[in-house]
């Protein structure tokens, strides 16, 4: 009995995915609200993933905002980034509108807390009625 339990935490820790999450954040006055989330990675569970994880999200992070920040089309659908994330915080928060706010990356380890990377964007999101509009005036 003992055999298989062993044999079976075993099997589950094969089968784990150690991932790196990157998020797109917002602050309100009540909560720190996800916005948009980039597609994972696999990294190991330590501090060398901790600091690899860290530097693939500002490395992302800088990719986008060097490729037009919020205008800057998703390849896989064409949307905005900025459109991306007023439909996101329609469908995950109820939340149509949104006053110029600026935007900040934060990254996850291995299930862990979100972490602030001390990158925050150039452009703000807005939104109107789920629409982002391009143009938020500060």
């Amino acid at each position: 009995m003992k055999v298989l339990v062993f044999l079976s935490l075993v099997a589950l820790a094969w089968g784990q995915e150690f991932l790196c999450h990157c998020g797109m954040f917002i602050s309100t006055e009540t909560a720190e609200l996800e916005v948009h989330r980039l597609p994972p990675f696999n990294v190991d569970c330590d501090i060398g993933g901790y600091a690899a994880c860290g530097l693939y999200c500002i490395g992302e992070w800088e990719y986008i905002f060097n490729n037009g920040g919020l205008d800057m089309e998703n390849p896989l659908t064409g949307v905005t980034m900025g459109q991306e994330s007023c439909t996101n915080l329609v469908n995950w928060y109820s939340m149509p509108n949104l006053d110029p706010t600026n935007v900040h990356n934060n990254y996850m380890l291995c299930g862990g807390p979100w972490e602030w990377d001390g990158e925050e964007s150039k452009d703000k999101l807005c939104c109107n009625d789920g629409v982002f509009p391009n143009n938020c005036r500060n």
